[in-house]
């Protein structure tokens, strides 16, 4: 079967692509059932350590949204072994359950509507929600774990839960939220704040994008394209414009939603290192950072180094950015997407090209050192570090890279590494090297002895249930993410 069917619009490759995913998740459930109980045997006769045990006036209740992400599970764990109550919340998200609510680390569950739902009032009804379930867990820490369609609205939350309740919020304020989610916004912004960006241009119309690529001299600079509002509809950083010839630029641009709502950039190409970062601010104050080698589907996790010149550069970046917003005291998430190349002198020139206000899922890298996560979470429940001749008295947390372990997802790899270079033909033997390489040596990013249903339910319930309602509903897609659970649309 040619690759190309699975990016094809056709019926028959939308039927092929769910209905193989569906049989794949049944092939592998007698295996994954038998693994799941010989987990649920091991916990009987020999459990794993359990979480630490704190003082009452030291142990706190944290809610964590998103659990239907990994990076939300990954936080709920962490802060369940560092010995706090976690409450966990999702948005109804059509009929697929999420994996993340049946985690041993959750000591209540709550479904809620969704704030950017099509329904009238559905920022007023999530809101609400939040506000009761904070009352009636007595929550004292909100860490909002955002996905890309509802940032905003969940810092607009923020903003009211903070108002009305004493329970403290891990959120940027509204409009620092729009300023780092839209991309325009944050290249403005970078530029303002002196720092090197590609050249950037906003098109609203067919006409407008088709002008810009033939005003562009042959062998010259060439440009991504990217969505402004639908981060999904994006072009893949290996399309790169003008295209071959002024017809395929034509037939291509024809195809996609380009308006004065929903407005595209062409970005410069910039050739380098790609990087990912995770940091978690308070006040104004970095209190855990890790950078990782990133890619435009970043499925494979590996901290840097911590003394590594580019960890310390994209370090010193995330501070200026942070110092930038809300009078130097931002309370957030903050995660950058940065380009490095070196000049000929061996300098470093680094191009940030966006800004993410909320939860990276790199924050899967902190998990085998919980306790410093959540000190760095807690921190917000402090008071604020003083600074002395302009230097924070507070500690940042960089995980080593032993203590950092490197991260996988096994449905990603079973499909890319194996399944797709077979269909191929080509890359068999890398692929297969490489897979079994992290089925061995890294760590599934779901998968815990400890708490295996999780990864049971997501791989046999979840997905499942998924491809089964976009194969019915004529949905066509083109990827899925199986670290956020976001299905890419065509």
């Amino acid at each position: 079967m040619p690759l190309a069917l699975l990016t094809s619009h056709a019926l028959a490759a939308h039927i092929f692509k769910n209905l193989s995913l569906i049989l794949l998740g049944n092939l592998f459930l007698p295996i994954s059932t038998v693994i799941f109980l010989l987990c649920l045997l091991k916990e009987c006769i020999r459990p794993s350590p359990g979480p630490l045990v704190l003082p009452p006036e030291k142990r706190k209740t944290v809610m964590i949204n998103s659990l239907s992400m990994t990076k939300g599970l990954s936080l709920a764990r962490s802060f369940y072994l560092a010995g706090h109550r976690v409450i966990g919340v999702d948005v109804v998200r059509g009929g697929a359950i999420s994996f993340g609510r049946f985690s041993r680390a959750l000591d209540a569950y709550y479904l809620v509507d969704s704030p950017v739902s099509e329904a009238d009032g559905g920022q007023q009804r999530y809101e609400d929600a939040l506000l009761n379930i904070i009352e009636r867990e007595k929550v004292d820490l909100w860490i909002c774990v955002s996905d890309t369609t509802s940032t905003v609205e969940e810092a607009v939350a923020a903003e009211r839960i903070r108002w009305e309740t004493g329970c403290a919020v891990f959120q940027p304020l509204p409009e620092t939220c729009r300023t780092l989610h839209h991309k325009n916004l944050f290249i403005q912004h970078t530029d303002k704040i002196g720092l090197d960006t590609p050249e950037t241009v906003c098109v609203t119309s067919h006409s407008e994008a088709l002008q810009f690529i033939k005003a562009k001299e042959p062998g010259g600079k060439k440009y991504t394209l990217k969505s402004i509002t639908l981060g999904d509809a994006s072009c893949p950083n290996t399309m790169l414009f003008p295209l071959p010839t002024e017809e395929e630029s034509r037939a291509y641009l024809s195809e996609l939603p380009i308006s004065t709502t929903n407005p595209w950039l062409f970005e410069e190409h910039i050739t380098g290192r790609e990087f990912c970062t995770h940091a978690v601010v308070s006040n104004g104050q970095l209190r855990a950072f890790v950078g990782c080698p990133s890619s435009e589907s970043l499925m494979h996790y590996e901290g840097l180094e911590v003394y590594s010149k580019h960890a310390l550069k994209l370090q010193e970046l995330t501070q200026r950015y942070v110092k930038s917003f809300e009078n130097g005291c931002l309370t957030g998430q903050v995660s950058l997407d940065v380009f490095m190349s070196e000049d000929k002198d061996g300098e470093l020139r680094i191009f940030p090209t966006r800004c993410n206000p909320r939860t990276h899922t790199a924050v899967v890298l902190f998990e085998g050192v919980p306790e410093q996560l959540c000190g760095a979470y807690l921190s917000l429940l402090e008071p604020p570090s003083e600074e002395l001749n302009g230097v924070s008295g507070a500690k940042c947390f960089v995980p080593k890279l032993t203590e950092a372990e490197k991260y996988y997802w096994f449905g990603h790899d079973l499909v890319t590494l194996f399944l797709l270079p077979l269909m191929e033909g080509e890359r068999v033997v890398d692929g297969l090297r490489e897979f079994f390489t992290h089925l061995v040596w890294w760590r599934d990013a779901t998968f815990r002895t400890w708490d295996p249903v999780p990864f049971w339910w997501f791989y046999h319930v979840y997905w499942p249930t998924l491809f089964w309602q976009l194969l019915v509903s004529g949905t066509r897609w083109r990827r899925v993410n199986v670290s956020t659970t976001r299905v890419s649309e065509m």
